[in-house]
């Protein structure tokens, strides 16, 4: 992938850890711990509408930084691995929107998605998202909610973008870190 390519926030060390944590991240993306649920994998797959993988890209206004701050987020991302009972759906495209506090070290607000299925349908999804360290050392952000309308309305929703563990260099500028692509695992949960 040439330079001129890449998101402008990810140096050659960023996109590094981009597949690193992909790997790491995807080993967490349906964790049995955390959901309530039927603990058999047979029975966790009865209750799940759809699992996807894909990527985030968010952007920051003001950018983020070392310090607390009330951030606008509005981004997009493209869901390109989706499994569900439906055959027609095997992928979607999201855009998001949040307002909070944070930092690039922490933080937390309300955020709805957008995503547009690839078998014509869409789903609105309000979630509660915050900060996480998962059990290796990876750093998530967390997005749990719910289905408030459209394709699996009512059903569970947990998105889990996978961060670099040391923040990036921009975040120390005095613009602060104006962008960002993380990989992405959604789960939705039948009610």
């Amino acid at each position: 992938m040439s330079s001129a390519s890449a998101p402008r926030s990810l140096s050659t060390s960023g996109k590094q850890w981009f597949w690193a944590g992909t790997l790491v991240f995807l080993s967490f993306a349906l964790p049995a711990e955390g959901l309530s649920g039927p603990s058999s994998p047979a029975a966790r797959a009865a209750s799940v509408d759809v699992t996807c993988t894909g990527a985030l890209t968010s952007h920051f206004t003001p950018g983020l930084s070392v310090d607390v701050r009330t951030i606008t987020v509005r981004g997009e991302g493209e869901l390109t691995r989706c499994h569900s009972g439906d055959p027609a759906l095997t992928s979607a495209t999201t855009t998001y929107t949040s307002r909070g506090q944070y930092s690039c070290t922490g933080g937390s607000a309300r955020r709805t998605y957008t995503v547009r299925w690839s078998n014509g349908r869409a789903s609105t999804i309000e979630t509660t998202t915050g900060y996480e360290n998962d059990p290796k050392g990876q750093r998530l952000l967390m997005s749990k909610g719910s289905v408030t309308s459209g394709e699996f309305a009512g059903g569970t929703a947990v998105i889990i973008a996978s961060l670099p563990v040391t923040p990036p260099v921009a975040c120390t500028s005095s613009e602060g870190m104006s962008e960002i692509t993380v990989p992405v695992a959604v789960t939705l949960l039948k009610p």
